[in-house]
């Protein structure tokens, strides 16, 4: 009898531990409609500086009709008024708060598309700005003493002030997504047991495992962009790049030198010119004086945080800033591309070895550079159906 009792609460104790680790997990639909699209997408894609294009030129476009304003907080550690996004009502129901990725800002490139598809839920919704959108750098945050650890105080300032503005009375459970940078942002504004209690679950799209490695990575990517865009004459092909990227679901009837052409573009026009006018508007620097790389952007524009990354601090990695995460209620969830440039498949391997209670959790689409497949229609819809479905 003794025996049988035994078995029995082996077995429990089996199927929690199962039904714990697989749980919160992407949906097996959601799983199934991806692999089911994916191999359409990556046969016309080829090329993950184009897919990166595809996805942000059909997000950038899109006209979009957000419901919320922008508020802007004073808090302290800031010299200036800092700008959030916020839609919010006196009902009681979900927060979604969204942390975009590089050069983010709530109200502009990118980020529209993406909050537009999250108020097709009927929820609150916060938008942070990228903590290195113009925005975010011209309110002057504290940079004093350790510059990572305050950088997190700072995100945790805005967070609270975000779930006082819309009351608690009012929010059932937040949420948090996060896209690219914002990642590391997100997990390091939420670091903290007393902020942690409020979060229901954590979805990273596109997160880079290292940043350290991944700033070098895309700098490397700049450059080769940079010396095929020499050899591109694609300005008379907008028209139709325009037409076969936003006007049709699959870019069809695009060439592989196209393809390479406008994927240098993106990457050498696209990021490059944000990281001139981001570093113009926010250090008033000259034209002779202005960056072209992300190194570069941050030696010049936030110089504190070049020690952390040329040593790399671990305090900058997923891993390390997940951990306090694991073994919590909140349920997390990650998806990106296998061909996300920022990142080694290697790196995904290590890492999925590192936390086998992950695998379920995250989701690589087989194709996408770096957050193509958020143009996908109704993307967004889906993973914010995905977390508001938790229960």
């Amino acid at each position: 009898m003794v025996k049988r009792i035994m078995n029995l609460i082996a077995k429990f104790i089996l199927l929690t531990t199962l039904s714990f680790s697989t749980a919160y997990a992407w949906s097996p639909e959601t799983i199934s409609n991806w692999n089911k699209v994916s191999p359409s997408y990556s046969a016309q894609m080829l090329n993950p500086s184009f897919a990166t294009f595809w996805g942000g030129f059909r997000r950038g476009v899109r006209i979009t009709q957000n419901k919320g304003e922008m508020v802007d907080f004073k808090l302290h550690g800031f010299k200036k008024e800092l700008p959030v996004y916020l839609k919010h009502n006196n009902q009681k129901k979900d927060l979604v708060i969204f942390f975009p990725g590089v050069f983010g800002k709530p109200n502009g490139r990118i980020s529209p598309h993406v909050i537009q598809e999250i108020e097709t839920r009927d929820v609150h919704v916060a938008v942070l700005p990228n903590l290195l959108a113009p925005t975010y750098l011209s309110a002057k945050p504290t940079t004093l003493g350790d510059p990572i650890s305050q950088e997190s105080d700072n995100q945790r300032k805005v967070v609270n002030e975000i779930l006082k503005r819309i009351d608690f009375k009012y929010i059932k459970k937040v949420h948090i997504v996060a896209e690219s940078l914002g990642c590391l942002q997100a997990l390091s504004a939420l670091n903290n047991p007393g902020t942690q209690s409020k979060i229901t679950s954590l979805t990273l799209l596109w997160p880079s495992l290292f940043l350290n490695r991944s700033i070098k990575r895309f700098d490397d990517l700049i450059a080769r962009s940079l010396s095929m865009q020499e050899s591109c004459s694609f300005w008379w092909k907008w028209p139709q790049i325009i037409y076969r990227t936003n006007g049709q679901e699959l870019p069809t009837g695009v060439n592989d030198e196209d393809k390479k052409c406008f994927g240098a573009w993106v990457i050498g026009s696209g990021f490059v010119g944000s990281i001139k006018e981001t570093a113009k508007d926010v250090a008033k620097f000259s034209n002779d004086q202005l960056p072209n790389t992300f190194t570069g952007f941050i030696a010049k524009v936030i110089p504190e945080i070049m020690g952390a990354l040329n040593v790399g601090d671990e305090r900058l990695s997923t891993e390390f800033l997940l951990r306090p995460y694991l073994n919590t209620p909140i349920k997390i969830r990650l998806a990106s591309s296998s061909d996300d440039f920022l990142n080694d498949p290697v790196e995904w391997k290590k890492f999925k070895e590192q936390r086998p209670e992950l695998n379920s959790k995250i989701y690589l689409f087989s194709w996408g550079g770096h957050s193509g497949p958020i143009g996908m229609e109704n993307f967004m819809a889906k993973v914010v159906e995905e977390i508001l479905l938790d229960k």
